[in-house]
């Protein structure tokens, strides 16, 4: 069942071609979103941590927009970028389309564990301030609900996508 969804149609029988939208993400990946996040969160530190926010307040802000962009890209966004699929992906996010659709891969075991580890790191350095800790939970919740099997193909968007509603689109009604 799964294993179709991740399959973009072949020209014949014996081709099989990978769904080009997530089969790029592997262990270097890994590395460069965490490195991503840290950088961010270093330029957060150093732009806004000496003039305008305070060190609780440039955690948060980090693991907001971290939180805010993940569940946009992950999860809100379906389809692919380019016309690759044939509208095979139309109706399925980023995270579905990874690993065939399967449950608790390591992939996905591992982009579900960089969240809970940047909620700590955050947590550590609010020094567990409750207000913050509150907020910072309610983020980490908006990125990891999305993520269990049991979300697979919920939206929160009525639209299949962004462009349902172009007159020219293979879904428009």
């Amino acid at each position: 069942m799964f294993k179709n969804m991740a399959w973009s149609q072949p020209p014949n029988e014996d081709d099989h071609y990978i769904n080009k939208n997530v089969n790029w993400v592997g262990k270097r990946f890994y590395v460069f979103y965490v490195f991503v996040i840290f950088v961010g969160a270093y330029l957060a530190n150093v732009v806004l941590g000496t003039t305008v926010l305070n060190s609780f307040q440039v955690w948060t802000l980090v693991h907001v927009i971290h939180g805010i962009i993940n569940f946009t890209v992950m999860h809100y966004v379906t389809g692919v970028p380019a016309d690759l699929d044939n509208d095979e992906f139309h109706e399925l996010s980023w995270w579905e389309q990874l690993d065939d659709g399967v449950a608790w891969t390591p992939m996905k075991r591992n982009l579900m564990i960089i969240p809970v580890v940047l909620f700590l790191v955050v947590a550590y350095f609010t020094e567990y301030d409750p207000m913050y800790l509150a907020l910072n939970l309610c983020v980490l919740a908006l990125v990891l609900l999305p993520k269990m099997p049991q979300f697979y193909r919920v939206r929160l968007n009525s639209s299949a996508s962004f462009d349902e509603d172009d007159p020219t689109h293979p879904h428009s009604s």
